[in-house]
């Protein structure tokens, strides 16, 4: 009897070891992840506030632009013109 029982004891570490071996693993698989998941949402507001600053450099361009087409406007109407008086000389 007192065989068997400390057959069944060794049974029962060996069960024992062997899961806290699997839990180890898994604690740190866990871990792996969770310290990727930081440095993925850490780059991912890097990308979101670059993002926010082309769009803005974007806004600007088109504004410059803008600006530009009116200006070319006002020099294509005084070309224009002087041509205008060219042609009456």
């Amino acid at each position: 009897m007192q065989g068997q029982d400390q057959e069944q004891g060794q049974g029962n570490r060996a069960k024992l070891q062997q899961l806290q071996f699997d839990l180890t693993i898994l604690e740190t698989d866990y871990n792996k992840h969770e310290t990727r998941k930081s440095e993925m949402e850490m780059e991912l507001r890097q990308l979101d506030s670059k993002k926010k600053h082309l769009e803005l450099d974007i806004e600007n361009k088109k504004g410059e632009i803008r600006k530009m087409d009116r200006n070319q406007m006002v020099l294509d109407e005084d070309i224009k013109r002087l041509k205008k008086k060219i042609k009456l000389l």
